[in-house]
């Protein structure tokens, strides 16, 4: 992770307008990042090295957003809006508390919409390989 983190600091700083102090890779149960917004330091949970790329990438947007404004305001939200347009869809695959995404081949789905369709697993139990998902419902899109 410490080898994601800086590119991402320095690909987002100029974009938010903010400066990063510092930042640090800790375990942590019930959050998945924080931010000192006086000290300009963020937290990022080293748990998020066992998830998709893009969601480490949301997760570091929103606490360096926090660095312009503090709260979960209205204000926060815009600039999460502006700056990340599919943190919702972020936000939910992190608190849906995801194992696994599997990209699905939806062939019809893709031509039409030219996106690309995750569905979600959330078999604890199972290994990808062996999961039946097929049926889960698609509740993450991204655009190709």
């Amino acid at each position: 992770m410490h080898a994601a983190v800086p590119p991402l600091i320095t690909k987002w700083e100029p974009l938010l307008g903010v400066r990063v102090a510092g930042y640090f890779l800790q375990r942590m149960k019930i959050k998945w990042g924080s931010c000192n917004a006086y000290k300009g330091h963020i937290r990022l949970n080293t748990e998020l090295v066992k998830k998709p790329k893009d969601l480490l990438e949301y997760i570091g947007v929103h606490e360096m957003a926090h660095l312009i404004e503090p709260t979960h305001s209205e204000r926060f939200l815009t600039i999460l809006d502006m700056h990340y347009p599919a943190w919702r869809e972020a936000r939910l695959l992190i608190k849906h508390k995801v194992v696994w995404m599997k990209q699905v081949n939806r062939v019809g789905l893709q031509r039409l919409f030219r996106k690309v369709f995750y569905i979600v697993c959330d078999n604890r139990i199972g290994s990808a390989s062996n999961c039946s998902c097929e049926n889960m419902p698609i509740i993450g899109v991204r655009q190709i």
